[in-house]
């Protein structure tokens, strides 16, 4: 009786692990599924924009450009390839592209900026909805003469938004072939060159985390309005770059570190580049 009662409960747990198993399994496809078409749908917004862009850039001198009669003066200021999407969202700053680089950053991605809300875009797109991928967006504290823009953008799994950026980390020959990044503002088109690439570490004192003394946080240091500051920036960035470039910049010249997560939570990595 004992073993037949221990031969019917081993079996019923053989069949509660196997239920078990089974609803992993489908809540696991569920996840991915729902997932692969959230990043579908992402893209798809995306390549629109793309489009819009490129039509324009196209069809330049057919394309009318609608302007507000309030801000007539300032939309002829903007570069006509985002005049169109400026209207249809005026958080936007710019648009960002790594031409070469065989992935959507190719192509590039449209800048937000939100100086009232520094990381609005951080889980939204460019209708400003809800979204996993986020947008590309500089940081909030940014200002018209700001010497260091910070380029924030997610380290996502499909390479999608700063997800191809790991292939620049321990790989000088992918830096010699994709050196130029190009990073327009809605009023002028610009090239910049990497001089350095690098893992960096941010803090979260509101956690209970401890900076260290003396600890440089990089993220702190965008107003480079002195030599000594300027400099002090370039040292921190030259000294702990993953392999020598052979390039630096001198005080004075336009920088841009963009910035995505690396290895663990409190892990960055950065792309640091001078306008040329």
């Amino acid at each position: 009786m004992k073993k037949s009662f221990r031969n019917v409960l081993k079996r019923l747990v053989k069949v509660l692990i196997i239920c078990a198993c089974i609803t992993g399994i489908i809540l696991t496809s569920a996840i991915l599924i729902t997932r692969k078409s959230e990043e579908k749908k992402e893209l798809e917004a995306i390549e629109k924009i793309r489009i819009e862009k490129s039509n324009f850039e196209q069809n330049e001198e057919k394309q009318e450009i609608p302007k507000n009669k309030e801000e007539i003066e300032k939309e002829k200021q903007l570069l006509p390839q985002y005049a169109n999407l400026h209207e249809k969202n005026t958080d936007l700053y710019g648009w960002i592209s790594i031409e070469g680089s065989d992935t959507s950053l190719e192509k590039g991605y449209p800048v937000m900026f939100t100086p009232n809300d520094g990381n609005f875009y951080e889980r939204r797109n460019f209708e400003k909805e809800e979204s996993k991928s986020g947008s590309i967006w500089i940081d909030g504290r940014t200002k018209e003469d700001t010497e260091n823009i910070i380029v924030y953008g997610h380290n996502m799994k499909n390479h999608t938004m700063f997800g191809s950026l790991k292939k620049y980390y321990n790989d000088k020959e992918y830096y010699e072939e994709h050196k130029y990044i190009q990073f327009d503002t809605l009023f002028e088109r610009q090239t910049f060159e990497i001089i350095s690439v690098l893992k960096a570490r941010v803090y979260y004192p509101e956690k209970g985390e401890k900076v260290p003394e003396g600890e440089y946080l990089f993220y702190d240091h965008m107003e480079l309005d002195n030599e000594k500051a300027f400099n002090d920036y370039i040292k921190y960035v030259k000294g702990n770059e993953c392999y020598e470039t052979g390039v630096t910049a001198k005080y004075g010249e336009q920088l841009i570190t963009l910035c995505t997560c690396h290895g663990t939570n409190n892990e960055r990595l950065l792309i640091v580049a001078k306008k040329i």
